[in-house]
């Protein structure tokens, strides 16, 4: 994926997020709730103007904010699919998504 990317929904995001630049970001407009279709950005965190910008111009200007790496959402989908030995859904990809930012660890899964 590219270093400048347009905007996309949150489901998609976590789905496919193997398929980012592990060294991007993604950033959102809120981090109140989450929802799969929320429009995201994802976005090189180091495209900043000087040393003093935490954002990154193209973030600043939708007034969004930073809320984990991407190397940090795909841990999150290796680890939910390690623990369930099959492909995650993107509802349970959400669930563990916020599980990881509300608690900085990993959601344990109850296997049936």
């Amino acid at each position: 994926m590219s270093k400048d990317t347009e905007a996309k929904n949150l489901g998609d995001i976590l789905y496919n997020c193997d398929d980012i630049d592990w060294d991007l970001a993604l950033y959102l407009g809120s981090n109140d709730s989450f929802n799969l279709n929320m429009e995201v950005i994802i976005h090189d965190p180091d495209d900043v103007e000087d040393d003093e910008d935490d954002n990154p111009k193209v973030v600043e200007e939708k007034n969004y904010m930073y809320i984990l790496s991407i190397q940090d959402i795909q841990s999150i989908k290796d680890n939910l699919e390690q623990q369930t030995n099959r492909i995650a859904t993107r509802e349970e990809l959400l669930l563990a998504f916020e599980y990881y930012y509300r608690n900085d660890a990993f959601m344990e899964v109850e296997l049936k």
